[in-house]
């Protein structure tokens, strides 16, 4: 997570000597003559500059361990704006403040100590998706760090004497070069060592709502029920038939009784959609049931891949033997959304049937959708 950036010329665990290494200034003579002057200076920067071996700092039993908290979360949430404005709430509440935020994404700081408590605050607005925690030590970067901050300042002093005592330009332009390559080192290290005491004392905490995982970003994500995978086209992107369609004289397509005020506007052997004057609709589907596998089974795969792709905030869930529920909202444009989706087992197959739409259009038919979606086969 950092990087430090060694002086100039000094290899990796080297610094600058310290005073003790350039004691001989203390003797320069305040007359000498201007050759020995100038060897004498010379000398000592070349001392002041050559690069003595640290050993690596060992932390003392005492010190305190300095470490870096973050969290990245993703959280499916029925309302991104509610939860935005909870998450910003939760920061300030435990001492912490809002430092980015955008469309569905927040980035607070809080104060260390109150990491692991406000991350438990956050992941009770909804279901987690992904989850993430790192925690970097930098108690030896620190200790080390500092060290060689203090060996430079102190470099830095022992140029200061030596420029006030050197007699010829040459001389001084070669130590003021010096000291001002000392002073913006020293000011770098001192700028790294504000930002590290800043992060260990501030935890990040990033949070993102209601954004699809991508597919297939990692083994295991990539399902191999294709199907599973569509659940919830319409309520995301608006995936429906375009074309009305009925099934051949000898087809025949899931048994489907649509309620009152549905019309089925396209069937085929497998698949069944419907819908009202309004903005809900109704989609029945029928699957190979592999391996004949319990409802117990199809359910949890819905639910995954409902959370995981759709974002689906779920509100409701329950089995029974041979039939599956599962319920939830989200928010589209601003605007929230009821889904339901019953899964049945029937013979050797599997039957979704999915319904959803705007909550203000889905409520008034709520009863009549359940009794279709619990009475279809």
């Amino acid at each position: 997570m950092f990087m430090l950036v060694g002086c100039a010329e000094a290899p990796q665990g080297g610094a600058y000597a310290s005073p003790a290494d350039v004691e001989t200034l203390k003797d320069l003579p305040a007359q000498a003559p201007a050759a020995e002057s100038a060897r004498g200076a010379e000398s000592a920067v070349s001392s002041l500059l050559t690069p003595v071996q640290l050993s690596s700092p060992t932390a003392p039993s005492t010190q305190p361990r300095r470490v870096i908290y973050s969290a990245a979360l993703r959280i499916v949430v029925v309302s991104m704006t509610e939860s935005l404005a909870s998450v910003q709430r939760i920061a300030e509440s435990a001492g912490g403040y809002m430092q980015e935020i955008s469309q569905e994404t927040i980035t607070i700081r809080v104060p260390a100590e109150r990491f692991t408590a406000v991350v438990q605050q956050i992941e009770k607005l909804g279901e987690v998706a992904d989850r993430s925690i790192k925690a970097a030590d930098i108690t030896e970067e620190m200790i080390d760090l500092k060290i060689r901050l203090d060996n430079a300042e102190k470099a830095r002093q022992r140029l200061l004497e030596l420029l006030a005592k050197a007699q010829k330009s040459e001389d001084m332009l070669k130590i003021e070069e010096q000291l001002q390559r000392v002073t913006t080192e020293i000011e770098s290290m001192k700028g790294k060592i504000r930002y590290m005491e800043s992060h260990a004392a501030m935890s990040t905490i990033r949070v993102q709502f209601n954004a699809p995982r991508a597919r297939p970003s990692q083994p295991g994500s990539n399902l191999p029920f294709a199907w599973s995978q569509r659940l919830g086209d319409g309520l995301v992107a608006g995936t429906v038939e375009g074309t009305p369609r009925k099934t051949g004289i000898f087809g025949r397509g899931p048994d489907f009784t649509p309620p009152q005020g549905f019309v089925r506007y396209y069937q085929s052997d497998d698949y069944v959609e419907a819908m009202d004057a309004g903005d809900l609709r109704i989609k029945v589907q029928k699957h190979p049931n592999y391996d004949n596998a319990d409802i117990k089974f199809w359910t949890r795969l819905a639910r995954r891949a409902l959370i995981e792709s759709r974002s689906l905030a779920i509100s409701g869930e329950s089995q029974a033997p041979e039939v599956g529920r599962i319920a939830g909202t989200r928010e589209v444009a601003g605007k929230l959304y009821e889904y339901r989706l019953t899964i049945r087992r029937v013979g050797k197959s599997i039957v979704t049937l999915e319904a959803w739409g705007p909550r203000d259009q889905f409520e008034p038919q709520q009863n009549a959708i359940e009794v279709a979606l619990n009475g279809s086969k």
